[in-house]
């Protein structure tokens, strides 16, 4: 080996140290500082291991070779002029060709061309806040699903859902506000239907029942409107009806990119997470009109949600906490309900659920015969089979709590 060979500025030096970086950088313990290598396609755990060594095999060898290399490089490498002209030349032409991609994906194959829109599209509007909520003094009858009879849907001047186009709900009066998704809402069943309106039909419940859910909503959109309404009532308690896919929901802030030709009114909220583990809005919704985005990069991202790293739940942790704080702080109960028709795990059996102080319902611990079936025809929303056992599970964690009296329990049904 020749003195020039260890001149650190030498082609094979410089090879030797493109090679040992990343062998550093793919070690998986630092990856995972970054990013999760748990992934859906797979543990990438192995291959990020892998492709360490093989590059620290690569740099050992180059390192070894060094005379070897720069004799080829001396031979067959192009001159610096040669090199940056092409250098030039493959950026270019990778700029035209992203852009020429770019172009055709917007003029034939726009991956958010819109095919179907949910059942809630006409009830709803924009909200520069939420993303999207009711529609205010609304009435209409709705079919949800295929086959089945058109339902009664109402909302108030505060675009609340409300049993009737008349009902009148009492600031002053004892009051339980439900917050949530369509699960809340009670998607495809009539007021009295619902775990909500069942539970509120108790002959000893004694509080009036405010429903804020939305279609759709995450964890985060329902906290937000929870901020919105819960002092202008006399609240007592706050439930959280939480499905596992409120862990999704809270990581995304384009629901296109969950859900391929949908068409939606805005984006949604997007929280992130602080150094000491609280949380901060970092993206607020914009109308879908107003939305601009790069069709490369939302194909780039649907993948990314398909395939790559399972959803972390500490976003959906610390949003929980924080409403369960705001509520508490408020003087009033807050009640979560675990509500999971496809899993046989208990809600104990999550990370999310580790040292959990909230009250909590978990309708999967114990559930009855036939509980994955209770769900509308051709649908994956609870039927009213599936309310009677929820309202059941509240009305007993209402009695433990002290917020509704035991004697003379019956149900409404």
């Amino acid at each position: 080996m020749d003195d020039s060979s260890l001149n650190p500025m030498t082609p094979a030096i410089w090879l030797f140290i493109v090679c040992l970086v990343p062998a550093i950088l793919l070690w998986p313990p630092l990856i995972e500082q970054v990013v999760s290598l748990n992934w859906k396609i797979c543990d990438m755990r192995p291959v990020a291991f892998g492709s360490q060594l093989l590059m620290a095999v690569i740099a050992v060898f180059i390192f070894m070779g060094q005379r070897q290399v720069n004799i080829w490089f001396s031979k067959y490498a192009p001159s610096g002029k040669t090199l940056i002209f092409a250098l030039i030349t493959l950026s270019v032409s990778t700029f035209l060709c992203l852009g020429a991609m770019e172009l055709g994906l917007r003029l034939f194959r726009d991956p958010l061309r819109v095919t179907w829109e949910p059942a809630d599209f006409k009830r709803v509007q924009y909200d520069p806040i939420l993303g999207w909520t009711y529609i205010p003094n609304q009435s209409v009858r709705q079919t949800f699903v295929k086959g089945q009879p058109p339902v009664p849907v109402h909302t108030n001047a505060q675009g609340i859902l409300v049993p009737k186009p008349d009902t009148r709900l009492d600031p002053n009066r004892p009051t339980v506000i439900f917050v949530g998704c369509s699960y809340t809402v009670g998607y495809g069943l009539p007021f009295e239907d619902t775990f909500i309106g069942q539970l509120s039909a108790y002959p000893n419940f004694p509080y009036q029942v405010v429903n804020l859910g939305v279609e759709a909503y995450g964890t985060d959109q329902a906290w937000l409107r929870l901020q919105r309404y819960m002092y202008d009532f006399n609240t007592i308690a706050v439930v959280y009806t939480f499905l596992p896919d409120h862990v999704n929901r809270n990581r995304n802030y384009d629901r296109r990119l969950l859900f391929h030709g949908l068409r939606m009114v805005g984006t949604k909220p997007l929280f992130g997470l602080k150094r000491d583990g609280s949380v901060y809005l970092k993206r607020t919704p914009v109308r879908i009109e107003d939305y601009s985005c790069l069709r490369l990069w939302v194909i780039v991202q649907r993948a990314w949600l398909r395939w790559g790293p399972k959803t972390s739940p500490e976003i959906s942790r610390a949003l929980i906490d924080a409403m369960g704080k705001e509520v508490e702080a408020a003087g009033a109960a807050f009640i979560l309900v675990f509500w999971d028709f496809w899993g046989d795990k208990g809600a104990f059996d999550y990370p999310l659920f580790d040292d959990f102080s909230f009250p909590l319902v978990d309708l999967c611990a114990r559930h009855p015969i036939g509980w994955r079936d209770m769900r509308l025809p051709n649908d994956s929303h609870p039927n009213a089979e599936a309310g009677t056992y929820v309202a059941k599970c509240l009305a007993a964690k209402f009695i433990e709590l002290g917020l509704m009296p035991a004697d003379k329990l019956g149900a409404a049904r």
